[in-house]
């Protein structure tokens, strides 16, 4: 399955990248709806390049829109909280955590789709997890917590993980009844008011960026929103329940970036994580 493993590694590679930059902006901008609401624009404005020249005039079928509203409730609320998390938490435990919804995602489609997965993939998925744990994941914090110690923001990355588990549970039933690229369009509609109230509430005002971090912003939004549409066209060949928790390594490729052009710090066993979870894109492929 050459193709399964070219497309995890795009989607992998155009999120990575993308989050690079988007956090590249956020911490320039320091505020999270701020950025969040001039990426939607650019997003949306992407989208709709795609959907006016591949699917347009088709329009989304009322008797589905209760998902679409879901569906954009999930990205709002999922977004609320991984910021939330990342405030209140240490990024070094909020990120292994949240980025682990691949799992929740693929158990929720086994039970839900009854989607299965042979014993050489699922061997793959934990292995590729398991990577993106220990790659991500700070040991000198976790020798820091205490037992019984409430730990900042955990409650929130949970609920992340929940979300964003959801949130690509429900990507399946709505690429299979449309396509992959028309309830992302509408979605973006719906999710964007909300992010603009919420800017306007943070920062009190309307606020147009430097055109550098809007340009930036417009490279890691194109990266990211690329990467969706390769991972929705993928799903009409393979199950969430296999590209989802393949696809959830796109951290690593952040990691990377950081590391070799903000000089971050690594850990030898950081690159175990890397390795770890290139093997098992390998392994679950075949």
């Amino acid at each position: 399955m050459l193709e399964l493993v070219f497309s995890v590694l795009l989607i992998i590679l155009g999120w990575g990248f993308g989050d690079f930059l988007l956090a590249t902006v956020a911490k320039k901008l320091n505020n999270p709806f701020q950025t969040a609401f001039w990426s939607g624009i650019v997003t949306i404005a992407f989208t709709a390049s795609a959907y006016f020249f591949l699917f347009f005039p088709k329009m989304f079928p009322v008797e589905l829109l209760w998902m679409l509203v879901v569906y954009a409730a999930l990205v709002v609320s999922s977004f609320i909280c991984f910021n939330r998390a990342c405030s209140e938490g240490k990024i070094s435990l909020v990120i292994p955590i949240a980025s682990s919804y691949g799992v929740f995602a693929m158990v929720m489609s086994m039970i839900i789709f009854h989607e299965s997965l042979t014993f050489v993939q699922l061997s793959g998925i934990i292995m590729a997890t398991f990577g993106l744990v220990i790659a991500t994941i700070s040991f000198d914090d976790v020798k820091r917590l205490k037992l019984g110690t409430r730990v900042k923001g955990l409650k929130y990355a949970v609920l992340t993980f929940v979300l964003w588990g959801l949130l690509f549970l429900l990507a399946s039933p709505l690429v299979k009844a449309v396509d992959w690229v028309t309830p992302f369009f509408f979605a973006g509609f719906l999710t964007l008011p909300v992010l603009f109230l919420l800017m306007k509430r943070s920062i009190g005002r309307f606020y147009i960026p430097p055109k550098k971090w809007l340009l930036l912003l417009l490279a890691s939004s194109v990266m990211g929103q690329t990467a969706f549409f390769i991972y929705a066209y993928s799903l009409k060949a393979f199950p969430t329940a296999l590209l989802a928790p393949l696809s959830a390594g796109y951290p690593v490729i952040t990691l990377l970036l950081a590391h070799f052009f903000h000089k971050e710090r690594l850990e030898k066993i950081q690159y175990l994580g890397v390795a770890l979870i290139v093997a098992g894109v390998i392994v679950a492929a075949f």
